[in-house]
């Protein structure tokens, strides 16, 4: 038998990871047949990709009473690319809408000073959320929805 190499360490690890995932999210999202959580995971980056390529400045944008620059959206772009993460998975806790309820989430950029970009596979969206260390604040969910969907730029825009 082969040696094995560090990379196929890693890729075993990940497959192992993507199918336990798979069955995780599968059972958790109820009504959404999720077949090959690699091609999400693809489909997800891709729509991340073409939603940074196709933003475009504003001329002009004035936001609370502080006008800002085609420099400050770039580097909120650069900060965006910089923040991608390998997508996995969490749970969120949101009370924005039906009322309390924590759903499972695939976190796709983290700026690391707490701030997160998740996608919620049932609505279909990206959200803004924060890790929160209290217990009690997060219902033992690991971040909490700060409220904002849609597309993903324009949610770490609203960081």
């Amino acid at each position: 038998m082969p040696a094995l190499t560090v990379d196929d360490i890693a890729a075993s690890i990940l497959r192992s990871s993507k199918m336990h995932a798979v069955a995780s999210i599968a059972h958790a999202v109820q009504g959404r047949q999720m077949t090959n959580m690699a091609t999400d995971f693809d489909q997800i980056t891709v729509r991340i990709q073409r939603s940074i390529e196709s933003f475009s400045p504003p001329a002009e944008h004035v936001g609370f009473g502080i006008e800002l620059g085609r420099e400050w959206f770039v580097d909120q772009l650069n900060d965006l690319k910089a923040s991608i993460v390998h997508p996995f998975f969490a749970e969120m806790r949101d009370d924005f809408g039906d009322g309390l309820v924590v759903l499972p989430v695939i976190v796709v950029a983290d700026d690391s000073a707490g701030t997160v970009i998740a996608f919620d596979p049932k609505a279909d969206e990206f959200v803004l959320a924060n890790r929160e260390v209290d217990p009690v604040a997060t219902r033992s969910a690991d971040l909490v929805s700060c409220g904002v969907r849609g597309d993903v730029v324009d949610c770490f825009l609203s960081r």
